[in-house]
């Protein structure tokens, strides 16, 4: 079983490689769920994923506790690399105060 990814547990020279314009979508959502913004202080989610900048083959990683990108070919030897595939990325809602009865309760909401 995949692990979750918990920005909290990569601190220091990490970066996150994103293969898809997909892929790139969600790590940014994640950020931006965390709180996480880029380097000039915007969220991540009043701005694109950068990832049509890279040059077609390239992948781009995403130095996110610095709140910056670039292409995966650059990556300097000091960072330790994450792929976005390694990790497991659906959401949990498993916390939901409500359970599925609950929810269509009531008849407004049948099957």
């Amino acid at each position: 079983m995949m692990r979750r990814f918990d920005v909290n547990e990569y601190v220091g020279n990490y970066v996150m490689v994103c293969n898809t314009k997909e892929d790139a979508a969600t790590f940014c959502e994640y950020l931006n769920e965390v709180g996480r913004c880029w380097c000039d202080g915007m969220e991540y989610s009043r701005r694109m994923t950068n990832f049509d900048v890279i040059p077609v083959g390239n992948s781009i990683a995403y130095y996110f506790n610095k709140g910056t990108y670039g292409r995966r070919s650059l990556i300097g030897k000091e960072y330790t690399v994450l792929n976005f595939s390694d990790f497991d990325w659906h959401k949990d809602y498993s916390s939901l105060s409500m359970s599925f009865d609950e929810m269509f309760a009531g008849g407004g909401g049948k099957l």
